[in-house]
C-alpha cells in the first residue's frame, strides 16, 4: 500500500513523447523530408495501337498536420497542444507554413488536387447561402414573357 507521500512522488499521466522543441523539429523535418522521398504512386493507363499498358508514376504527396501527427505518433489534438505550448509554438508555425507551401505550390502546378489542397489549407470559397430576410429559402425568380404586337413585325 502506498503512503500519501508516495502517491504525490509518482507522475501523473504519460510521458511526453517528444521531449523538447528540438525532438519535435527534427521530428517534423523527418516528415517533411519522408514526404519527398516517398511520393504517392499513380497509375496510368494508356492504349496504343490496340494495347493497353499501365505505368505507375510518382505524384506529390501532400503534407498535412494530420500526416505530421500520424509520424510522430500521436493524435491531432495532441499535435495542436504542443502547437500551443510557447516553447513549441514557432516551430509548430514554421512547420505549417512549409507544409503549407508545398501543398499550394503542388496545387498550383497541378500535381496535387487544387479542390482537396484548397479545403484541407482553408482556403475553399464559401458560399452564402442567406437571403436577405435571413432565411435560408430563396425568392423564386418572376419572367415575365412578354409578346410582340403585329404592329411591331
Amino acid at each position: 500500500m502506498f503512503s500519501g507521500v508516495e502517491k504525490m512522488a509518482r507522475p501523473m499521466g504519460k510521458p511526453r513523447l517528444i521531449q523538447s522543441p528540438e525532438e519535435f523539429e527534427k521530428a517534423a523535418y523527418d516528415y517533411i523530408q519522408w514526404v519527398k522521398d516517398n511520393p504517392v504512386m499513380k497509375t496510368i493507363t494508356a492504349a496504343f495501337q490496340g494495347e493497353i499498358s499501365y505505368k505507375k508514376v510518382p505524384h506529390a504527396r501532400p503534407m498535412t498536420q494530420n500526416g505530421l501527427a500520424a509520424h510522430l505518433g500521436v493524435g491531432l489534438s495532441t499535435l495542436k497542444d504542443y502547437g500551443a505550448r510557447p516553447e513549441y509554438s514557432a516551430t509548430f508555425r514554421h512547420i505549417c507554413t512549409l507544409m503549407t507551401a508545398h501543398n499550394i505550390d503542388g496545387a498550383a502546378s497541378g500535381d496535387m488536387n487544387g479542390n482537396i489542397i484548397s479545403r484541407v489549407e482553408g482556403l475553399a470559397e464559401k458560399q452564402d447561402l442567406m437571403s436577405s430576410d435571413g432565411s435560408m429559402a430563396t425568392k423564386p425568380t418572376t419572367i415575365n414573357l412578354v409578346g410582340l404586337k403585329p404592329s411591331d413585325e
